[in-house]
């Protein structure tokens, strides 16, 4: 245990940002169709609710990362509790669509903030060897804000109106910015004049990617095609140009780094397997199982759970053993889990259910601490911010993607199998197939973090032998 109690001061706050953040987003899902009634739009339109903030978080990260850097990350993580608490406040006040929309987007530059900055806050107060055991706390924060807030958005639409799911953040957000300003400290560079001018034209051109990219996903836009042209003519330019940056906001060098690059990839490809079940499973649990809402509820809260305990423990594993030790395991625990889905069938029993749930959020819990305690050790103290900002944004866009391309690849399937079979044949072979195609990542994610670690290997062999003759 430090020595230093703001240490754990400073990761108790950082850790109620990321559970605040965490409950609203998961929360947001259960009031779409009260919103859809009460504005009287239908689901297309709702949708957006969603898609306007994950917009706003996955364009805007890498950005609020790299000014974290120049100026102090724990400046840019208390400006963004400020924005995020009056954006709550906004969007409880909303009394039209438009407005709640306008709101959504000030929450979500608020929620990039906070998202950007944590983990890179978390991994420069803390010393390295009990970096993996902080990260896993926050870990822990983002499990129990997954789990808790369908919960707690059932309970308050049960007992009262919608606003209140946004303004239950606002005296929460109040009481952590005033403690961020006075606890919350981080490295900010020494030379001011030395710092680089910020890349403004690299973060407007990696703002129109993304939002080009998870707009041609959004199965409300049907103007998709042109945003796909839009991605093709803007990549080349934005590579051009960031490579030609003396100061870029996409750090290529950084990307060099075998450690960060892989590390990040392998969380992309877990974190989109994931997403390819934990979309489909409520409406198989519904529409095969014939499951009430309320057991749905309960089941989906197991992976959360499971991830809550299992990270911290094996972030203090990292931390004794190494991360790249760790990592494998993990993800041979989440191909175990995807195996058990894999075999689910029209009359499958809750408690094999259960068993693919608890491995899966174990598995999730097991990878995530020491992967994101590795890629952070890989960035070092000078690129804490931007990294902190990089590891979100890959998180964020592979929910995104994950969850289109489970839509959209079952519905696909589903629409070709059930011409020729019964509801739910066409139904369990179509959720067979996509559950393949997770094991598939999984695999792939396995190899490559198995690669990472005989390359690690053989470079700690030859430190080794250099430190000895």
């Amino acid at each position: 245990m430090p020595s230093n109690n703001n240490n754990w001061l400073t990761l108790i706050i950082i850790s109620l940002g990321i559970l605040i953040s965490a409950v609203n987003a998961s929360s947001i899902n259960l009031i779409n169709p009260t919103l859809a009634r009460v504005f009287n739009i239908d689901i297309d339109q709702v949708q957006w609710v969603v898609t306007v903030y994950l917009l706003v978080v996955s364009a805007l990260m890498l950005l609020f990362g790299r000014i974290g850097d120049l100026i102090g990350s724990h400046k840019i993580y208390n400006g963004g509790f400020l924005i995020f608490t009056l954006g709550s406040l906004f969007c409880g006040l909303s009394g039209d669509f438009n407005l709640l929309l306008a709101a959504r987007v000030v929450q979500g530059v608020g929620a990039a903030m906070l998202m950007a900055t944590g983990i890179g806050i978390v991994a420069t107060t803390f010393p390295l060897e009990q970096r993996g055991q902080a990260i896993g706390i926050t870990v822990i924060a983002v499990g129990l804000g997954n789990m808790g807030g369908p919960t707690l958005g059932g309970f308050i639409l049960t007992h009262f109106t919608w606003p209140m799911i946004f303004y239950i953040n606002v005296p929460f957000g109040i009481i952590f910015f005033i403690l961020g300003l006075r606890y919350l400290r981080s490295p900010v560079p020494e030379n001011r004049n030395a710092i680089p001018p910020l890349d403004r034209i690299g973060a407007l051109l990696l703002a129109i990617l993304i939002s080009a990219l998870l707009l041609c996903l959004s199965g409300s836009f049907k103007g998709s095609g042109w945003f796909v042209l839009l991605f093709i003519a803007i990549l080349p330019l934005f590579v051009w140009y960031e490579k030609r940056n003396p100061a870029p906001l996409f750090n290529f060098e950084l990307m060099r780094n075998r450690r960060f690059t892989v590390g990040n990839l392998v969380a992309f490809l877990s974190y989109f397997a994931q997403t390819l079940i934990f979309f489909l499973m409520p409406f198989y649990m519904e529409e095969v199982l014939l499951l009430p809402t309320s057991t749905v509820g309960v089941m989906m809260m197991i992976s959360p759970l499971l991830m809550a305990i299992a990270a911290p423990l094996s972030g203090t594993m990292s931390d004794k053993i190494g991360a790249l030790r760790l990592m494998p395991i993990a993800l041979a625990l989440q191909l175990a889990a995807v195996v058990f889905f894999l075999n689910l069938r029209a009359d499958s029993s809750l408690t094999h259910l259960a068993v693919g749930f608890i491995l899966l959020g174990s598995s999730i819990g097991m990878l995530n601490s020491p992967n994101n305690s590795e890629i952070m050790t890989a960035a070092g103290f000078k690129y804490s911010g931007y990294a902190s900002g990089f590891v979100a944004t890959v998180r964020n866009l592979a929910f995104c993607f994950g969850t289109a391309a489970s839509a959209g690849g079952f519905t696909a399937l589903f629409d070709k199998f059930a011409y020729t079979r019964e509801f739910i044949d066409a139904y369990v072979e179509a959720l067979h197939l996509t559950v393949i195609a997770a094991a598939i990542i999984v695999l792939v994610s396995l190899f490559f973090c198995i690669w990472l670690k005989r390359a690690q290997d053989k470079i700690d062999r030859a430190q080794n032998i250099t430190d000895g003759g």
